[in-house]
């Protein structure tokens, strides 16, 4: 069993009549040039893309993020994180994108991305068991994922405001692969060093079996960021001023 709890802090824009002048725009399902355009908007979260609605996405703070894992599941851990910095989103390659057309009622779209870094810093607090070790601790979380693959898939729905169409995702589903992850837990056992370094050296020896079983878990908030980014930019962009005519 997993539950996951997930609140962002954005930036409150007003709702866009349309997209900037100098926005490219794409014919619904062109595969070609939504990649185009998707790569120069993500490049601009470094500073974020105000007139769409697109925060400052190195870093995203993420104010709450509660993961739990267990069940029959030989890893089994609550992990609760506060006021997270996420790093590495605005450097995403985007190599395919599927959907988007002019049917985007119960629409499905696939995203397929690379991160060459996906780094997660913050306050965490943890407590549970993975594989024999028995784990806890309240301190800072440092875990770097590299060169991650991503499978993001979504439905996308209508919703009308003030008499205009907009696109939402309305379902999400994610997957991804990484060749390489690393994760520090400070403070763990109330400051025991001897402690807290052998069971950082456990998890980072034994990631890969260790992530075999919170996979599905980190894939649901990582599904969960990506859906509130995507929704706050259609958000304010109407479904009519979004696509080439």
């Amino acid at each position: 069993m997993k539950y996951l709890a997930l609140f962002f802090t954005f930036t409150t824009f007003a709702l866009a009549a349309k997209l900037p002048a100098n926005q490219e725009k794409c014919a619904p399902g062109n595969s070609n040039c939504l990649l185009k355009v998707a790569n120069e908007i993500i490049s601009k979260g470094k500073t974020g893309y105000a007139e769409i609605g697109l925060p400052v996405l190195d870093p995203l703070r993420i104010e709450k993020l509660n993961i739990e894992q267990g069940g029959e599941s030989p890893v089994n851990l609550k992990i609760y994180l506060k006021n997270v910095d996420m790093s590495g989103l605005s450097d995403v390659k985007f190599n395919k994108i599927e959907g988007f057309s002019a049917n985007y009622d119960k629409e499905k779209t696939e995203f397929r991305f690379r991160y060459p870094v996906l780094n997660i810093y913050g306050p965490y607090k943890m407590e549970g068991r993975v594989l024999v070790l028995p784990v806890q601790g309240n301190g800072i979380m440092n875990l770097t994922m590299y060169d991650n693959d991503i499978v993001y898939k979504v439905q996308t729905k209508k919703v009308v405001k003030n008499g205009k169409d907009y696109i939402q995702i309305d379902k999400s589903k994610l997957d991804f692969v990484t060749p390489s992850l690393t994760v520090h837990f400070g403070n763990l056992f109330n400051g025991n060093k001897e402690l807290g370094e052998t069971t950082n050296r456990f998890f980072n020896e034994n990631w890969k079996d260790i992530l075999k079983e919170i996979k599905p878990a980190i894939s649901e908030s990582i599904a969960a960021v990506y859906q509130a980014l995507i929704n706050n930019v259609l958000s304010n962009i109407p479904q009519e001023e979004l696509f080439a005519v």
